[in-house]
């Protein structure tokens, strides 16, 4: 396991690493069941980050990278948000 520099983050599609606030973080927390994207930057639980580049995102989606990393499928909702930000 590789241990990251304070406050950079990997994406899950390309695997650079970036500051957090050039990423879209997308989280599942245990305790409450819920998800969360890009809004709640103290949240706990199972984290993945993506690049704000559309075609990150788009291969991200396609390849369910973004199900495997959090270990669950993703709502709708955030699928959609996603969508959204990668068309602009």
């Amino acid at each position: 396991m590789t241990v990251l520099p304070d406050r950079l983050r990997q994406c899950v599609t390309c695997r650079s690493l970036k500051p957090r606030s050039e990423l879209f973080r997308i989280t599942f927390s245990a305790q409450t069941g819920a998800f969360s994207f890009d809004n709640t930057p103290f949240l706990q639980g199972r984290s993945v980050y993506v690049c704000r580049n559309p075609d990150c995102i788009r291969v991200a989606l396609k390849g369910k990278k973004l199900q495997k990393a959090l270990k669950r499928p993703l709502p709708g909702d955030i699928v959609e948000c996603l969508r959204q930000a990668s068309e602009g």
